[in-house]
């Protein structure tokens, strides 16, 4: 039998191993087209009263979560950054409460898409089970780290602990299963070789109370779980109807430093939000600054988490104004809930 060449055994041998390389680094399709993952006008808007609205609360037991950081029943505020490098955390709180749909306002992910922009994003689970298109959107997206902000936007500091555990656990649960879909899917988020469900947890780990208002209970709670209790300590009032896009781009400006973490909202009641996002950003890169999903800014070597044995926005004890507000919306939420589950 006539011999092989060993150049030719070489060049066979190359080939098979360059066409093994091209096929495990083949690119996967895309999940969504660049128009499905687009902004579409009216989606910011929220629907009140509405018997769509109605989402019954799903009842899988407690998973202590387990992956992540440890800090205790505390509060993280803020990290310290080694060096004071200059990175800081953008949340988002998006969630609704048991009467209404609320919105997603799609400018502001757009806009962090297209820079390349990291970001959090506190998810409530009814908002999550009422969008979950835009859901699993964010969690397939790797600039984005999604988290828990309860079931319905309730205050934790009025509902004992069964009632506390069951607004952590359901938004666990609806993350679970609206991220499903994902776990079989033969695309990427952006038509990489990276699966769509691999950029994401099994579980969420962080937890943002809703008002920001707790108990020594709840941290307790979130300890149990595995999670992180995650607050801030640049406040950007967006919530505030009469807020205004030139004062929360220069206050949020001002009070930023190293290892902040700023809070925003994107559920319809970021008022000015939408043309604040883009000024905030590019002022802060102005001055240096690259942005960090919170884990990511945990995760900086030695950086150092700055916790609190409380919750509150700007001062302790400020989140219990609160109360009386929460306290009303519970009397409307239940009339409404009364009424559905006829």
């Amino acid at each position: 039998m006539k011999e092989i060449p060993m150049f030719r055994i070489f060049a066979m041998a190359t080939t098979l191993f360059l066409l093994s390389v091209a096929h495990v680094s083949a690119q996967l399709p895309a999940c969504w087209s660049a128009n499905e993952l687009q902004f579409k006008a009216g989606e910011e808007l929220f629907h009140q009263d509405i018997p769509e609205a109605y989402i019954p609360p799903p009842s899988d037991p407690p998973v202590v979560v387990n992956e992540g950081f440890n800090f205790g029943a505390k509060a993280l505020r803020r990290v310290d950054m080694p060096n004071d490098e200059k990175l800081v955390s953008l949340t988002f709180d998006i969630g609704e409460q048991p009467h209404e749909i609320s919105g997603y306002q799609g400018r502001i992910v757009d806009y962090l898409r297209k820079n390349g922009i990291e970001a959090t994003m506190f998810l409530g689970g009814k908002w999550m089970l009422t969008h979950p298109v835009r859901t699993r959107q964010m969690i397939a997206d790797p600039l984005f780290e999604v988290a828990n902000h309860g079931w319905e936007h309730r205050n934790l500091r009025l509902l004992n602990r069964q009632d506390q555990l069951d607004s952590i656990v359901r938004a666990q649960t609806a993350y679970r299963t609206v991220r499903q879909p994902l776990e079989n899917a033969t695309c990427s988020f952006d038509g990489s070789n990276q699966p769509a469900t691999a950029v994401s947890t099994h579980e969420m780990k962080l937890y943002r109370f809703p008002f920001g208002a707790c108990k020594q209970s709840s941290l307790e709670l979130i300890e149990e779980m595995g999670m992180v209790a995650v607050q801030w300590d640049v406040v950007s009032a967006d919530p505030w109807k009469g807020q205004t896009t030139a004062r929360m781009v220069k206050s949020v400006l001002s009070r930023t430093k190293p290892g902040s973490i700023l809070i925003f909202h994107a559920n319809g009641r970021g008022w000015k939000t939408d043309e604040a996002i883009p000024l905030i950003v590019s002022g802060l890169k102005k001055k240096g600054y690259s942005f960090r999903t919170v884990s990511n800014l945990l995760s900086v070597p030695g950086a150092k988490p700055v916790l609190s044995n409380t919750c509150y926005d700007q001062k302790p004890g400020d989140s219990d104004r609160y109360d009386d507000i929460a306290t009303k919306l519970h009397a409307r939420y239940e009339r409404y809930l009364k009424k559905m589950r006829k």
